[in-house]
């Protein structure tokens, strides 16, 4: 690992605990990344931690205070699926012009799915060629 020094596990399934215990280290420390991947943990209910979409909206929002472009787009996911809050087209909208705004490829091209399904054909082939 980059930040502790520690190795990185080579295996799937090898000493999930201690994963699990790094990424709450560095979540303690605000790193956004972590804050992310902790976020997508709490979503799908995996690896140690119960499925809970508040807690998970509460990882993402704290990795998009510290920066994280990618937090963006997984709030706007849940907005859109209604995944741990009450479904919400414009906050959904809302999050992924932040997220393609800082440069998360994968907002970018969600906004270029839905201009482009809207009818705004060119419009939406513009956004996926800025997030290709």
């Amino acid at each position: 690992c980059p930040f502790c020094r520690e190795p990185v596990p080579t295996r799937v399934g090898v000493d999930e605990e201690l994963e699990y215990a790094r990424f709450q280290a560095r979540c303690l420390k605000n790193d956004h990344i972590a804050l992310k991947l902790m976020g997508a943990l709490y979503r799908r209910g995996s690896r140690h931690t119960p499925k809970d979409g508040l807690k998970a909206l509460d990882y993402f929002i704290r990795a998009v205070e510290l920066g994280s472009p990618e937090a963006c787009g997984c709030i706007a996911n849940g907005y859109k699926k209604g995944d741990g809050v009450a479904v919400d087209k414009e906050r959904s909208a809302l999050f992924e012009r932040i997220g393609a705004l800082r440069g998360d490829i994968y907002a970018q091209h969600n906004i270029g799915v839905t201009e482009y399904y809207s009818g705004n054909h060119e419009i939406g082939i513009r956004h996926w060629k800025i997030a290709a």
